[in-house]
C-alpha cells in the first residue's frame, strides 16, 4: 500500500446483507448499478387492506400500501440446510436475515473458539413482525378467558408468526439465537438509537478491538417492517404518498421503511494479516452526537449533526476536502435531507459535496440502515465506482452534487492519494452517527492533517443523579408523581396528555437536572454524558399496535 500501517488500525474483513431485491453484497452492487426501485405491497405477511386507508386522517391506519419488503429471500447455504432440517429457527424474520448476514460476513474469515468475538447489533426494542403477532395472540387469549400463557389460542391461525412465548421475540433473544453456533461472543450488545443503531454498533466494535477485549467484532443491524411503524409514521405525515422514496430529490415527499439486515466483520490490521483475512477497507474514525433541544422529536437539527461529522473527521485524521463522497442518510423527507446538507455545508464552508443515497432503491432499512450504507461504500471501493443516484425532479439543493450516472473512482498511484468516503446515519430524535471509510490507513506524521486529540487521563465521575420512585411503599407511580407542566417542557397540553407514563417520568428527571453546574458551562457540557435507563416497549406503542389490528382481528 506504500504506507506504514499501524497494527491497531481497524479493517473490514467480511460483509453480508439481505435487503429488498438483494440477498448479498454482490446482488446489492448490481441493484445499485441498475437502479431499479424495490417497493411493493407486503403480500401474505400482513393484510394491507385492513391496515390501509386512502384518508391520511383516518385513525390507526396507514395511507401507504407499499414499503420495502423482502419477498425472494435466498438463505445462505448453511442456513438453508438448518431451516430444512429444523436444526435452527427463529420466530422473527429479522433474526433469520441477521443469521444469513453473519454467515456471509464470516465466509472466508478466520473465526472460532480460539478467537474472542464481540458482537454489537442494532435492533428495535419495540420488536418486529413476529413480536406484533405474539402480542395480538396473547391479548386474544386473555380476552377469551385464558391465562394468556398457552391455554386457548384463537388467533393462532391468523398470526402464525407469533408464538405463546413473547420473550422469544425480545431483541437480545433474537440476536443471540442468530449468532448461536456461528460465533459465541464474549460480549453481546444490542443497540437501539433508532435509525443510527447499526452505525453506532461500529463504535462499540472498534472500541472492543482497540482495547484488546476481542479479536473479532461482528457489527450491524436488522429490521422487519411492521404495522406499528407504518401507522405511527403515517400519523406524523412522514411516509411517502407516491410509493417511492425520492432521496436528495426536490420532489421528496417522505420515507418508506424496509426489511433488511447488514453485518460487517472487523479486526485490527495486525490480526487480519496474521489470520490471512482479506482487507476490504479501513474504518478511519467514528463520531456520534445528540441533537439536543430542537423543534420536535421528528425535526432534525443540523447543529447536532455537525458535531457528529466533526468528531468523526477528527478521529479519522482527515480534512473535509479529502472526503470524496458521502453515503447520506437521506430518507427522502424534505426537512431531513435539507438538514443533512445544511450540516455538511456548515462543517465545511466552500466545499461542494458529492452525495448519494441507496434509500431511493431499497427504502429505509431502519436499524440496519447505517451498516447497509457502510457496505455500499465498501462495494464502491472494491469496484472503483460511485453508482449514480436515482432522481426525478432534480437535486434538493444546488449546494451539492448528486451524480445521476456512475462516477469512476479509481485509486491513485501515489501513497498519499487515497479514496475516502463518509457514511451517515441520523436517528429519529437526534441520535447522529458518522463514519469515515477509506481504502488505505491514515497518513502518519502529516503536519497538514489534524490528529484526533489524545484522550485525557482523567477519571470519569458522576456529577448528578435524578430519579422518580414509587412513594408510600407501593408499586405504582400514583398521586405522588407530578407530571411536567406544559410551560416547563414547552409542549401543548394535548401532546402531554398522549405521552406514555415512562416518557413523562423521563421528562421529570431531565427537568430536575437543569440547575446543575454542568448544564450551564459550555466546556463542562462538551465532556458530559446523560445516561437514561429504560426497558421494553412503552405502553402507548403496544396500544397503538392493538388498535391498528382491530379490523384485521374483527
Amino acid at each position: 500500500m506504500g504506507d506504514s500501517v499501524s497494527d491497531d488500525e481497524i479493517v473490514v474483513v467480511g460483509m453480508g446483507l439481505a435487503v429488498p431485491g438483494a440477498n448479498g453484497p454482490e446482488e446489492f452492487w448490481h441493484l445499485l448499478r441498475d437502479r431499479e426501485p424495490q417497493f411493493s405491497e407486503p403480500g401474505a405477511r400482513m393484510d394491507i387492506d385492513t391496515l390501509w386507508s386512502a384518508d391520511p386522517a383516518a385513525p390507526d391506519k396507514t395511507y401507504t400500501r407499499t414499503s420495502g419488503f423482502i419477498h425472494d429471500f435466498a438463505p445462505h447455504p448453511r442456513l438453508r440446510a438448518e431451516l430444512d432440517s429444523g436444526d435452527w429457527d427463529c420466530p422473527e424474520l429479522s433474526g433469520r436475515w441477521l443469521r444469513h448476514s453473519v454467515l456471509q460476513a464470516l465466509d472466508g474469515v478466520r473465526h472460532g473458539p480460539e478467537l474472542r468475538a464481540f458482537a454489537a447489533v442494532g435492533m428495535t426494542a419495540d420488536g418486529g413482525h413476529a413480536a406484533e403477532h405474539g402480542l395480538l395472540r396473547r391479548g386474544a387469549r386473555l380476552l377469551s378467558g385464558g391465562s394468556g400463557d398457552g391455554d386457548g389460542d384463537p388467533l393462532a391461525g391468523l398470526y402464525p408468526g407469533g408464538g405463546p412465548d413473547t420473550d422469544a421475540t425480545a431483541p437480545y433473544r433474537v440476536v443471540r439465537r442468530a449468532l448461536a453456533g456461528v460465533v459465541e461472543p464474549v460480549e453481546t450488545v444490542v443497540v437501539d438509537t433508532a435509525c443510527s443503531s447499526s452505525l453506532y454498533s461500529f463504535d462499540f466494535g472498534m472500541r472492543a478491538l482497540r482495547e484488546g477485549r476481542a479479536d473479532l467484532a461482528v457489527c450491524g443491524g436488522t429490521y422487519a417492517v411492521n404495522a406499528q411503524t407504518m401507522v405511527l409514521f403515517s400519523k406524523l405525515d412522514g411516509l411517502s404518498t407516491g410509493g417511492r422514496v425520492r432521496s436528495l430529490d426536490s420532489g421528496a415527499d417522505g420515507v418508506l421503511f424496509s426489511d433488511g439486515a447488514a453485518v460487517v466483520a472487523l479486526k485490527t490490521y495486525a490480526r487480519a494479516c496474521a489470520d490471512g483475512d482479506p482487507v476490504l477497507g479501513f474504518l478511519r474514525g467514528f463520531g456520534g452526537s445528540s441533537d439536543g433541544r430542537g423543534k420536535a422529536v421528528y425535526a432534525p437539527n443540523p447543529a447536532g449533526q455537525r458535531i457528529a461529522l466533526e468528531r468523526a473527521w477528527a478521529a479519522a485524521g482527515v480534512r473535509a476536502e479529502e472526503i470524496d463522497w458521502v453515503v447520506a442518510h437521506a430518507t427522502g423527507t424534505a426537512a431531513g435531507d435539507r438538514a443533512e446538507i445544511e450540516a455538511l455545508c456548515a462543517a465545511a464552508p466552500g466545499k461542494r459535496w458529492t452525495l448519494t443515497s441507496n434509500k431511493s432503491l431499497i427504502g429505509h432499512t431502519g436499524w440496519a440502515a447505517g451498516a447497509v450504507n457502510v457496505i455500499h461504500a465498501l462495494l464502491a471501493l472494491r469496484y472503483e465506482a460511485i453508482p449514480g443516484q436515482l432522481l426525478d425532479a432534480g437535486p434538493v439543493s444546488d449546494a451539492v452534487d448528486v451524480p445521476r450516472r456512475t462516477v469512476v473512482w479509481r485509486a491513485g498511484t501515489e501513497s498519499g492519494c487515497r479514496r475516502v468516503a463518509a457514511v451517515s446515519a441520523m436517528g429519529f430524535g437526534g441520535t447522529n452517527a458518522h463514519l469515515v471509510v477509506s481504502d488505505r490507513p491514515r497518513v502518519r506524521r502529516d503536519p497538514h492533517v489534524p490528529e484526533a486529540p489524545e484522550a485525557k487521563a482523567e477519571p470519569v465521575v458522576v456529577v448528578a443523579t435524578t430519579a422518580v420512585e414509587p412513594r408510600g411503599g407501593g408499586v405504582e407511580l400514583g398521586g405522588g408523581f407530578e407530571p411536567p407542566a406544559p410551560l416547563e417542557v414547552r409542549l401543548p397540553p394535548t401532546v402531554l396528555a398522549r405521552l406514555d407514563r415512562s416518557q413523562l417520568v423521563a421528562l421529570r428527571c431531565a427537568l430536575d437536572l437543569r440547575d446543575e453546574a454542568w448544564s450551564k458551562d459550555a466546556e463542562l457540557l462538551r465532556g458530559t454524558g446523560v445516561f437514561v435507563g429504560h426497558s421494553g416497549q412503552v405502553w402507548q406503542a403496544l396500544v397503538c399496535t392493538l388498535r391498528a389490528y382491530l379490523d384485521d382481528v374483527g
